[in-house]
Formats: structure tokens, C-alpha cells, sequence
């Protein structure tokens, strides 16, 4: 019952996510991926990186970015650590326009994220 809850909350808040990006916003929704690793960047406005695998779950997206100033932080980053340290597998949806600028790989900006 809990599972199916979860499930359910989940798809709602994707769902208001989605209602409330930008209709110029490329968002890929990926199956199930497990975090391989992550950093928090104290000095660029506590934002986060992470990778997942299967690496290739969306194309164009190298890895993941939660932006330390966007609604939500703290619930993803303890979704994304909650996951990695159960290597829980997880679903994410990406935004492949909004890439972090602290690198020249493609992090792609997380608009959703969730324990599958």
C-alpha cells in the first residue's frame, strides 16, 4: 500500500512539474538508474552533480544537476543520497536545454526525481 502511495505522489508531483516548466523545456523522463557517484559544491550556491548508470538512460545528459537555489533542493538531494547510499534504484527527468555551467560536460538540470 505504502509502495503504491509512493508511486502515486510521485507521479502527481512529476505531473506539477511538468504543468510549471517553460514550453521551450526538452524533458526526458528516464526507467529505473542507480547513482554511481555525486559531488556538493559549497562554493557554487550548494549545487550538485551526480552521475547514474546505466549512463546512457537519457541522451544528450552526462549526469544530473539540482541547482542549490531551486524549490525542491533539499528534498532531491536527500532522495539522491537516500539512493546512492541504498543503491536504490531511481527515476529522473531531465532537462536537456538547462545544462550546469561549472563544467564542460552536460549536466543536464533535474526537474523530477524519485526512489522506483
Amino acid at each position: 500500500m505504502q509502495k503504491i502511495l509512493s508511486r502515486f505522489l510521485f507521479a502527481c508531483a512529476s505531473g506539477l512539474a511538468f504543468l510549471s516548466m517553460p514550453a521551450s523545456a526538452v524533458v526526458f523522463g528516464s526507467d529505473a538508474v542507480t547513482v554511481t557517484r555525486y559531488y556538493i559544491y559549497a562554493e557554487i550556491n550548494g549545487d550538485v552533480i551526480f552521475w547514474y548508470s546505466p549512463a546512457t538512460a537519457i541522451p544528450g545528459c552526462d549526469g544530473g544537476w539540482i541547482s542549490g537555489t531551486q524549490a525542491g533542493t533539499k528534498s532531491m538531494v536527500a532522495t539522491l543520497i537516500a539512493a546512492k547510499a541504498s543503491s536504490a534504484p531511481m527515476t529522473i527527468f531531465l532537462n536537456t536545454e538547462s545544462l550546469w555551467s561549472g563544467s564542460g560536460s552536460r549536466f543536464c538540470k533535474v526537474d523530477a526525481m524519485g526512489l522506483s
